[in-house]
């Protein structure tokens, strides 16, 4: 699917949760074809009417209306134009899914689900038979200890794994027989005669569905006895065969996995689902890494968090190692090295690039491993890392007291290894797997190691690069010239993708905030790099960081590449769509034509980079503008951080600045803000911010206001309220409170400090006061207001 997804402003615990009724397919007919989205609205012209025509429905034997639009020349029924919109609207995805290698486990919790794994196993094998080559990796840890209820005996589990003993064998050997016999039966059902007897293949109509070939595709040894603990006949993943896998793959079965290895002595052994999940996605190369599970993975305010790139993902696991036991194995799996510590230098797509070889190779088939055990893989193929797959489980799994954090860890291991795309899918959404591969923003969770590998904001020192990139463009005429003044003045704008030390692509965001879109400009690919999706990179980068600051269009200018722009969702627009600002710098002799693309909302707010901070940030920030007054003439701009602490209990507090006048972004980085600005000599460049140890933000969420209106990013759509009073202004901070809180009522409850410096000691009493009256006369929602502090 499309790399772009919406993301949120701030991370927050991953916990379970539910989405909305409408996230699936909506109900239909039997036997007619579900569509995930809404058929776009047609404009018809006058001489097309609505009509009714009736048939009976063969399944039901009804007589049922159905409407059409059409006139005489061409009738059409809504749904049959419905069906035909849908099946246009996959044919990118079919053909990029394609011959394609998808491991996709299925949690044990849904095997036992009835309707919901039939729906699953329909759309896998109808992906199936659309070219998409599966590997089905089944768990069983929810039947296990069902079957050891029925007999009197109790799970025990230590750490992420299960202990044994010969009765637990027993079951996870009936478990895994019965879940395979079960799949291999609804994998079965062959098409439907009646579908396609009137195509007239009659020698396919006695054909089985899918064939599934279960065996012994991977090698186990014992876990032994670690700490005191025998662990009787689980096992680990030694030896994964690849060539077998590989050739079942392309002589058009599906491989069912089962998490039952064989030793080398013969032994039957008990292997965890999910390493043996993440060791066969690692080895034989697989495209994704699917997860199917029993929920979603969601922010602290109930928001589907739809994409994380690996840097993220890496980061959330790891400041959770404290209080997670599987999140402390993948920080001592991966060692305490960032995202960088990889064997090789790697370029983009997870692929290695060497000095003396510019083939680029996946890094499966670069390295030989050496696993805990000393033994590798056969001929270089299977794993780099040092362990052979990422097992999660135990109790704090079955719990779900860290949410979905075992899932996305595993997710963070398989996308260090090789695998690009991981998706965390709630399984309870009829047709998630199809509305995941099908829609734009997909359906769940994707992690992604190659998204935005190497992009960056710009420094000084890329302007010698940026300037060999564009300046081939700028001499036939494609890009506007820049001087190196010009162009070192506009560096805060530009973003680039670094490779090896060389810049290879660059682009440039100058954001309007009073007309809420940016103009993208200077997107440029070094010419020896072209054809590797640098572009779509950069662009996807450019609309996240758009919709970060609040943006809700781009706009570009362009005499030649229109089509590209068109491609990815631009459409032509007239020249007074674009704001005035710019219109009257717009070179006309250049007749360049106007495009505009509005960007998705951001419904899950998270945004965790900031231009001079090293990596993603260490807390969760917010920002965005209330608007103020009956007609919000006043845009009232904020920045939120969120505690590093406890958030849901810890106290809600709102910092002013004084002056009057001065930007509260003067506390968020001189006061008692998580951030700093890093003492250095000033280059020209983005200065560098550095993370603070002071921060009030360690114990408190924290609001910073830009206020009076004028002050910082806020302002005024009147010129007749561009004079504040402080009277007028504590109404307006009382009613952006408000407001805010409506948009963010798991607040609401927490305890309210109102607080600023300097001026702000004639503002905050007068601020108590007012919330107090508010109070008094039940404004909703009500502020659990505490104490000031000045």
């Amino acid at each position: 699917m499309a790399s772009c997804r919406s993301r949120p402003p701030c991370v927050g615990t991953l916990s379970r949760g539910e989405v909305s009724e409408n996230s699936g397919f909506r109900s239909r007919p039997p036997g007619s074809w579900g569509c995930p989205k809404k058929m776009r609205q047609n404009h018809v012209s006058s001489s097309t009417r609505q009509q009714q025509r009736s048939w009976t429905n063969t399944n039901s034997g009804q007589r049922e209306s159905h409407s059409y639009f059409g006139d005489s020349r061409g009738v059409v029924a809504a749904d049959e134009a419905e069906l035909v919109a849908v099946l246009r609207e996959a044919h990118p995805y079919v053909n990029l899914h394609r011959d394609s290698k998808f491991v996709v486990m299925l949690s044990a919790e849904l095997l036992d689900s009835g309707s919901t794994l039939d729906g699953i196993l329909k759309d896998i094998a109808f992906l199936h038979h659309l070219g998409i080559k599966f590997v089905l990796v089944p768990g069983t840890q929810v039947q296990i200890d069902q079957l050891l209820a029925e007999r009197g005996r109790e799970p025990t589990y230590v750490g992420r794994y299960r202990v044994t003993d010969s009765a637990s064998l027993q079951a996870a050997k009936e478990a895994a027989g019965a879940i395979s016999v079960m799949i291999e039966a609804k994998l079965s059902p062959g098409p439907s005669i009646y579908n396609i007897r009137r195509h007239g293949d009659s020698s396919r109509l006695h054909e089985t569905g899918v064939r599934v070939d279960t065996g012994n595709f991977f090698a186990a040894k014992r876990r032994g006895v670690v700490d005191g603990v025998d662990f009787g006949a689980t096992g680990l993943v030694k030896k994964i065969d690849v060539d077998r896998i590989r050739e079942r793959l392309d002589s058009g079965s599906v491989v069912l996995l089962r998490n039952l290895g064989h030793s080398s002595s013969g032994e039957v052994l008990n292997c965890n689902t999910y390493e043996v999940a993440t060791a066969c996605a690692l080895a034989i190369g697989a495209d994704k890494l699917i997860c199917i599970m029993d929920g979603p993975i969601l922010d602290e305010n109930g928001h589907l968090v739809r994409f994380l790139t690996l840097q993220e993902a890496d980061t959330l696991v790891r400041k959770r190692a404290q209080q997670s036991e599987i999140a402390a194995n993948y920080v001592k799996a991966v060692g305490d090295g960032g995202i960088s510590s990889f064997p090789e230098p790697l370029g983009y797509n997870g692929m290695v690039t060497t000095p003396n070889n510019h083939i680029r190779r996946p890094i499966w088939e670069i390295h030989t491993p050496t696993f805990q055990n000393g033994v590798g893989f056969d001929n270089g193929n299977g794993l780099w890392s040092g362990e052979q797959g990422f097992a999660i489980g135990g109790e704090e799994r079955i719990s779900r007291l860290n949410g979905y954090l075992s899932e996305l860890a595993a997710a963070a291991f398989v996308c260090r290894g090789g695998v690009n795309r991981v998706h965390l899918l709630d399984g309870t959404i009829s047709g998630v797997l199809l509305l995941e591969l099908f829609k734009r923003d997909g359906m769940g969770t994707m992690v992604a190691s190659d998204v935005y590998e190497g992009t960056r904001e710009a420094k000084v020192e890329d302007l010698a690069g940026i300037r060999q990139i564009i300046k081939p463009l700028e001499e036939s005429g494609a890009l506007v010239r820049r001087t190196d003044e010009e162009l070192l003045r506009a560096l805060d704008s530009f973003v680039v993708v670094e490779r090896e030390g060389q810049i290879i692509a660059c682009a440039a965001l100058f954001p309007f905030f009073e007309d809420k879109c940016g103009e993208v400009a200077a997107i440029a690919v070094a010419s020896d790099c072209r054809g590797q999706g640098q572009g779509d990179k950069l662009l996807d980068y450019i609309e996240k960081k758009a919709s970060a600051l609040g943006l809700e269009m781009l706009f570009l200018l362009t005499t030649r590449t229109a089509d590209w722009f068109v491609r990815r969702g631009f459409q032509e627009c007239p020249i007074e769509m674009i704001p005035e600002a710019r219109r009257e710098r717009i070179n006309l002799s250049r007749r360049s034509k106007y495009y505009m693309k509005k960007l998705l909302p951001d419904r899950s707010g998270i945004s965790v980079f900031l231009p001079g901070f090293e990596g993603p940030l260490p807390f969760e920030l917010e920002t965005g503008y209330i608007g103020i007054g009956e007609k919000e003439e006043v845009q009232s701009f904020y920045y939120f951080v969120k505690s590093e602490n406890n958030p849901e209990e810890d106290p809600l507090l709102l910092w002013l600045s004084g002056g009057p006048g001065c930007s509260s972004i003067t506390g968020l980085l001189f006061e008692n803000g998580p951030l700093a600005l890093k003492s250095e000599v000033y280059n020209g460049s983005v200065p560098s911010l550095v993370s603070t140890t002071y921060s009030w933000t360690k114990t408190a969420n924290i609001i910073f206001l830009d206020q009076p209106v004028g002050a910082g990013f806020s302002y005024s759509r009147s010129s007749l309220i561009d004079t504040p009073t402080d009277t007028g202004e504590v109404k307006n901070i009382h009613e952006f409170l408000q407001k805010w809180l409506s948009k963010h009522p798991q607040f609401s409850s927490n305890p309210f400090y109102a607080s600023g410096d300097s001026y702000a000691g004639m503002i905050v009493p007068a601020l108590v006061q007012e919330i107090s009256k508010g109070n008094y006369i039940c404004c909703n929602p009500p502020i659990n207001l505490q104490v000031i502090d000045i």
